[in-house]
């Protein structure tokens, strides 16, 4: 009897031992990163662009002070 050639035949993307090691390899799972969902309602926005106007008025008063 023979001993098994190491070099059976060349490997190929659909060939049988490829298939058979990638539909039992474990699957690594990817690092998700965490998501943050912000849900604004029309009063927020609106307050938000209160306290943006209020801060600029004062940049601006000091700019014209100094």
């Amino acid at each position: 009897m023979r001993p098994a050639s190491p070099v059976r035949y060349v490997s190929t993307p659909r060939s049988p031992s490829r298939l058979r090691a990638t539909a039992h390899a474990p699957h690594f799972k990817t690092k998700q990163t965490a998501v943050v969902e912000i849900s604004l309602t029309n009063n927020d926005i609106k307050l938000k662009r209160d306290e943006l106007e209020t801060q600029i008025q004062s940049l601006i008063a000091k700019q014209n002070i100094a």
